[in-house]
């Protein structure tokens, strides 16, 4: 009786030992999911008092001077210097469009469209100012340009896989989007490409290439 009571005890003392550990795991988790999400916002701010210094200060010719941006979105793209549609806006209307955009007008639109900036669905072509933005050069070292992305079409399989698995999920999107408009305009596509693309993203991509089709032709 004694032992079965002791056993028992052993039992809940496990379980109870089991919980702490799973709570203490869970906090530890939570911990840096706050870290990390403090870190973003203190990256923000520091771009935001930039911004407000900057805009407190009489502008000079620097300020003014244009960069060059260019769409890497597959569809039309708008670009608005407060966000969701506020302040200045820049639109693109195809993948390739490139615009001049004042300095620190650019800078509002990065800030404001962080995640558009981060995920390559438009590309600032040029390195020096975009080494100015800690979160902007961080995230260049992922993302390729207008020519980058044109050149995987022309890519073996073997180098397509390894440059096409490193892209941002936006910048995925993109090209699998090029892709089937250049299939539906008949031009010649390495079938290989398209099956080794369609593996990776999950998705039949020769299936929705069929289904536009039909769309378009309704």
């Amino acid at each position: 009786m004694a032992n079965t009571k002791n056993a028992k005890n052993d039992t809940n003392a496990k379980s109870k030992k089991e919980e702490v550990k799973s709570v203490k795991t869970n906090e530890i988790e939570d911990l840096k999911n706050e870290n990390k999400q403090l870190k973003d916002s203190i990256d923000d701010l520091k771009v935001k008092i930039a911004l407000l210094l900057n805009n407190a200060l009489p502008k000079n010719s620097d300020d003014t001077e244009d960069i060059e941006v260019i769409s890497m979105c597959g569809q039309m793209l708008n670009l608005s210097t407060e966000g969701y549609g506020h302040g200045n806006i820049y639109s693109f209307n195809k993948f390739g469009e490139s615009m001049p955009i004042p300095k620190d007008e650019l800078k509002r639109i990065i800030l404001n469209n962080r995640s558009f900036a981060e995920q390559g669905l438009f590309y600032v072509n040029n390195n020096d100012f975009v080494n100015t933005i800690g979160f902007l050069k961080v995230a260049y070292k992922k993302i390729i340009n207008y020519d980058t992305m044109n050149s995987l079409f022309s890519q073996d399989p073997k180098s397509f896989m390894e440059m096409f698995r490193g892209l941002t999920n936006a910048q995925k999107d993109t090209f699998v989007s090029l892709l089937v408009d250049k299939i539906l305009n008949g031009e010649q596509i390495d079938m290989n490409i398209v099956q080794e693309c369609g593996k990776i993203i999950g998705k039949d991509i020769m299936k929705e290439v069929n289904i536009t089709r039909e769309i378009y032709n309704k």
